[in-house]
């Protein structure tokens, strides 16, 4: 096994503008080089995108075909923001040109897991019908031959939305759990976070500020720290790399419940005034789309794209598209068939979607029951991922929001664990 590290400021002038920095934000690699297969895993300080034309041009150039790009969707730094081409094109050289850094620098390496006991955030939908949260972090550590560290990757689940409505670009509590890191390991060692299945749980201190932030991410730090004391290492040394894109099928409304959902957008009463939320016009005309969709007897479905690395039965990374719901992290935890587990969340685009075609919030079939039910407003913005129409939590294709249909759950489980077995 071969390693490599790299990370590179992402905080530049096209994504900033006029706006105040707090604290910049990172790209990070790790390479990953077993002999026949190597794997790329980069980890992002912002919301979005996913850079899928990057993977391409990583596998094309440096022949690693795995790439795994994870956003920590922090809040701090996805509003107001142009996601330009000069902007994409900026910062899709920069992490190219990472990658290439870290696996210019693969030397030979050992692998090591571990998790220690953290909780840091807290399940938004309380009584709604789940309290779930992630309660560790899972740390994956690759040292040198001289036992030197390389990089460190953590993982747990919790949006980092602490410092999200407070002046300046900021990593939020990922990028304070870094600092902490490096303060104990030195700057040579490139930390970095990956999010869990974190879509119904928050950092804890929503909207603290700053100074939250930092308490949150120092904590975070030292818990990984922790698991560093603790880790054990892997002694396969070859990847076993599977990957399945799987269909959901999303839930068109009744014509009924359209038409009561139009009679709140014409009253003011269906989309909170938030800042860079669609305006009524452009709600209609998405609603016009959705009702030719309904009217033409469409069945829409959109595109899951579901990633395993695992060596041997030691360890095992899973890594899916989408804001999943935690209870899939719990799930993947309890009944995997593995001796130690970490998974991504908010990873990878499917190669050919476009920035508006996102894949959203992934719930639980429980929740999907119970938002359909749930008329989205003000009051309940956001309060359940299936709510129709999902303006700040739905699905979006073909310009139209819309909610996912009961039963993606168990087809996700599925698709899991076929990867699993095969």
């Amino acid at each position: 096994m071969r390693a490599g590290a790299s990370k590179v400021d992402i905080t530049v002038p096209e994504l900033i503008g006029n706006q105040e920095v707090h604290d910049p934000l990172y790209a990070r690699a790790l390479v990953l080089d077993d002999g026949d297969n190597a794997v790329c895993i980069i980890c992002l300080d912002m919301i979005s995108p996913w850079f899928p034309e990057v993977r391409e041009e990583i596998g094309r150039k440096l022949g690693i075909e795995y790439t795994l790009v994870n956003n920590q969707h922090t809040h701090s730094n996805g509003r107001g923001m142009g996601h330009t081409d000069e902007w994409r094109q900026t910062v899709g050289e920069l992490i190219y040109n990472m990658v290439e850094e870290a696996y210019a620098n693969l030397v030979p390496a050992s692998l090591h897991v571990g998790r220690t006991r953290v909780q840091i955030g807290h399940n938004r939908y309380g009584d709604a019908f789940t309290q779930e949260v992630v309660p560790w972090v899972n740390v994956l550590e690759a040292r040198a031959a001289d036992d030197r560290k390389i990089a460190v990757l953590f993982e747990t689940a919790a949006h980092p939305v602490i410092a999200m409505t407070h002046p300046g670009i900021s990593a939020d509590f990922p990028g304070y759990a870094v600092d902490r890191i490096n303060e104990e390991l030195g700057d040579d060692v490139v930390p970095m976070f990956a999010q869990g299945c974190g879509g119904n749980v928050n950092g804890d201190h929503v909207s603290g500020g700053h100074e939250n932030a930092k308490i949150t991410g120092r904590k975070l730090g030292d818990a990984v720290l922790t698991a560093l004391h603790e880790t054990v290492q892997i002694k396969a040394s070859k990847f076993n790399l599977r990957s399945k894109t799987i269909m959901l099928p999303l839930q068109l409304p009744s014509m009924e419940r359209w038409d009561e959902s139009i009679r709140r957008i014409k009253v003011g009463g269906e989309v909170p005034p938030r800042e860079g939320w669609p305006n009524n016009e452009s709600t209609m005309k998405t609603m016009q789309t959705l009702k030719g969709m309904m009217e033409r007897g469409d069945q829409p479905e959109f595109p899951m794209e579901i990633n395993i690395v695992a060596l041997g039965s030691e360890w095992c990374l899973v890594a899916m598209a989408g804001e999943l719901f935690t209870e899939y992290e719990l799930w993947i935890n309890a009944l995997a068939p593995f001796d130690h587990n970490m998974v991504f969340a908010f990873t990878n685009a499917v190669v050919g979607a476009t920035d508006d075609e996102y894949i959203g919030y992934i719930p639980t079939d429980k929740a999907l029951a119970l938002g359909i039910k749930t008329p989205i407003t003000a009051e309940t913005a956001c309060m359940e991922a299936g709510s129709f129409p999902g303006f700040f939590h739905g699905v979006r294709v073909d310009g139209a929001y819309t909610c996912y249909a009961v039963g993606i759950e168990s087809q996700i489980k599925e698709a899991i664990a076929s990867l699993w077995t095969r």
